[in-house]
């Protein structure tokens, strides 16, 4: 499977940040942050298309950086929420958005020891408490606390750890989980669902449950990461 079309070669990241290949270049790098963002909030095809693909090697190499990138999809995600398009999300579709950013969850809790993660790593260990499964999220805890604080690219990496988990989070979905939040997604689509072809249809409900998978994870967003950071 590739990461990003003829940008990054066919070994395809499943792991953490420290598991990204040690020779990738900092364009690979920024490049499969966007890339698994795209995914954890589009889903469907696990690399870009050749036409994003180019688009963000253009960006990046223009010195947009990712996480204006990966703010600008999540500004498109909510777009497309409020207004259902039966077009799938692209990068192409994120690029009206470039420079805004959706607004970030209030994270009311307090930074310990002065770690830009602290507040987020304690919204996910209350989420925890209300999981049946709580290793994925205790084990994304610890990732970001793991995190360099004086490493530039923390916000990136931070991000990536998060769209990884929600990949992981949507793989290990039961059939039954992943029913009921489809039907959910299916109404939401109202009288569009009658508009769109089979294909179209089965894009816009993994994207629109996706979107409510991630709902419950507000504090996980780009916008909210980077504001983390910034403070």
């Amino acid at each position: 499977m590739l990461i990003v079309h003829d940008m990054i070669d066919s070994d395809f990241y499943t792991g953490a940040v420290d598991s990204l290949p040690p020779e990738l270049t900092k364009l690979q790098r920024d490049a499969e942050c966007v890339r698994a963002h795209l995914v954890s909030v589009r889903g469907g095809a696990l690399f870009l298309s050749p036409a994003d693909a180019e688009r963000l090697h253009l960006w990046l190499s223009d010195g947009i950086s990712p996480q204006e990138i990966m703010m600008a999809i999540e500004c498109a995600a909510l777009r497309r929420a409020q207004r259902l398009s039966k077009l799938p999300l692209t990068l192409g579709r994120a690029r009206s958005h470039l420079g805004k950013r959706a607004n970030s969850f209030s994270v009311e809790t307090k930074g310990e020891k002065g770690h830009p993660m602290s507040g987020i790593v304690q919204m996910l260990q209350k989420s925890a408490t209300m999981e049946s499964n709580r290793k994925p999220l205790d084990s994304l805890a610890s990732e970001l606390l793991a995190l360099d604080p004086s490493d530039k690219e923390i916000a990136e990496r931070a991000t990536l750890l998060a769209s990884q988990f929600f990949i992981h989070k949507w793989e290990q979905l039961s059939l039954d989980a992943r029913k009921t939040l489809e039907q959910r997604a299916a109404d939401a689509l109202g009288d569009l669902e009658a508009l769109l072809t089979p294909q179209q249809l089965h894009n816009a409900i993994e994207e629109r449950t996706r979107a409510i998978l991630r709902e419950n994870f507000p504090y996980l967003s780009a916008a909210t990461i980077l504001a983390q950071v910034e403070e």
